[in-house]
């Protein structure tokens, strides 16, 4: 291939990395905005994009105090569920929560510390949205109630647990800076929604708990009042949460979730890099392509209109992932910055990031492509047949990447998939950890890569370097070889 059909192949290896994902954020951005049913994601108070949706029955507390209560039973109810989706049955969600809370105030994302009992993950201390520490395994029921208990002390928080409101087991202490001296405390109910990746669907659910022996110690109103915060607008009566209060025993419905919203959420900026498994392949392709047999690491003479003439397998492999990585990063650069532009112009949710990792992503992308065309220079040089290069190329390094994110494909396969091949390169994409503490499933189809990003990309690498040390070895036999049947010839 001519040195103008290898800029024209890598430009549209450019175009492949950008263009389905800023299509895919026009398109959205056209339809206006999509909040998903259970609200916007909102910012917390370290920059993440969370969840802060529940029924809050709550009263002001100035300076320092005491919540106390007990949890006599939690239910819960889950809408339609598979596999006959068409009936409403009784139910509470794993991270469905229920317990005592102070919060900054009353706006979204702001501060707070919670004791809580969950479904199935026992007492938990969670804070800040990001903040979980692990208590008593226990589930509450009407046959075995839990007390809770949570103190401030200035800008320190201490939460209990106890099965009989006397002896009490400290779960956590931690530390909240910026608090202000009056809180918002009380009581809260918060279930998430039943989230079926095999259907690509979220369906609502609710969870009801019953509070008794309800204390506060320190500074308070005197009148309990109660916001089901972080409900859109416009939703069904039923879908709302409410609280009811007799003889001092309270019963409180919620909806919602107390924690970040994770990838499924909104538009991570990795989905403006959907076409990267393409680019990958449009270089594999020209590398496969441009690559002259006479050229692979034995013949150091230049060719002209050659892609490289380069003396060594090491250099001609240092300047094709020189190159490549210039296309990656300039396609991811162009593709999550005008894919996230389209998308705020539309009204639409973009999770926010810090700045690092939005680096990292873009960064990353880039040493993706670098690596994918110094595997496709090893493999060429390997194979040394075009049509043979661009099918290894793509068999090893994107097959299984696509394998992974298909729905249909059982989420242990998937996750080996991206541990031991070098598709495992993709994980430097993704830009929100799997926090445990959210309902969503952490599976591949969802944008969720086994190993971390930094690890997945030495996966890649270490294939990368394996195929060039391989094709160096082959090229080194050969050229022994030559050098013994011309020494025999010319005796």
């Amino acid at each position: 291939m001519t040195t103008p059909g290898v800029a024209r192949g890598l430009i549209i290896a450019v175009v492949m990395i950008m263009g389905p994902g800023i299509l895919l954020a026009g398109l959205l951005s056209l339809q206006g905005p999509n909040a998903p049913l259970s609200g916007r994601a909102v910012v917390g108070p370290n920059g993440e994009a969370v969840k802060d949706e529940f029924m809050f029955v709550h009263r002001s507390l100035v300076g320092d105090g005491t919540i106390t209560a007990r949890v006599v039973s939690m239910t819960g109810l889950i809408t339609y569920p598979p596999p006959h989706n068409d009936r409403i049955v009784a139910g509470v969600m794993p991270w469905a929560k229920a317990g005592i809370i102070m919060k900054k105030d009353l706006a979204p994302g702001a501060s707070y510390v919670a004791m809580m009992v969950t479904g199935t993950h026992g007492v938990r201390m969670q804070y800040n949205f990001t903040g979980d520490v692990a208590g008593s395994p226990r589930a509450v029921s009407s046959a075995a109630p839990l007390w809770l208990r949570l103190t401030r002390t200035g800008n320190t928080f201490t939460g209990y647990a106890s099965t009989t409101g006397k002896l009490w087991t400290r779960v956590a202490t931690i530390h909240l800076a910026n608090m202000p001296p009056t809180l918002q405390v009380g009581l809260f109910v918060t279930s998430p929604h039943d989230l079926t990746v095999a259907e690509s669907a979220s369906r609502f659910t609710s969870a009801t708990a019953v509070f008794d022996n309800v204390s506060l110690r320190g500074q308070t109103a005197h009148i309990w009042r109660s916001i089901d915060l972080g409900a859109p607008r416009g939703l069904p009566g039923h879908l709302y949460g409410h609280a009811r209060e007799a003889a001092g025993r309270f019963s409180v419905t919620g909806s919602g979730d107390m924690a970040p919203v994770g990838l499924a959420g909104g538009w991570p900026i990795e989905r403006g890099l959907l076409g990267t498994f393409l680019g990958i392949s449009a270089v594999i392709a020209v590398v496969a392509i441009a690559t002259r047999e006479s050229t692979q690491a034995v013949d150091p003479r230049p060719q002209r209109g050659s892609f490289v003439a380069l003396p060594t397998l090491a250099a001609q492999g240092f300047v094709v992932g020189t190159i490549s990585f210039a296309v990656g990063g300039v396609g991811a650069l162009i593709a999550v910055l005008l894919s996230d532009h389209l998308l705020r112009a539309g009204g639409d949710v973009v999770l926010p990031v810090p700045p690092s990792t939005e680096f990292r992503v873009i960064l990353g992308t880039a040493l993706l492509v670098a690596l994918a065309g110094g595997f496709a220079v090893g493999v060429s040089a390997l194979i040394r047949r075009r049509g043979l290069t661009v099918t290894a190329g793509i068999v090893f390094l994107v097959v299984p990447y696509a394998l992974a994110r298909v729905n249909g494909m059982p989420v242990a396969a998937a996750r080996w998939l991206l541990r031991v091949t070098p598709a495992a390169g993709f994980a430097i994409q993704q830009s929100l950890p799997a926090w445990q503490q959210t309902a969503g499933p952490h599976t591949p189809q969802l944008g969720y890569y086994p190993l971390a990003p930094w690890v997945g990309i030495a996966v890649t690498a270490a294939y990368t370097v394996l195929a060039l040390s391989l094709a160096a070895l082959r090229s080194y036999g050969v050229s022994k070889r030559s050098a013994r049947r011309v020494r025999a010839v010319t005796g």
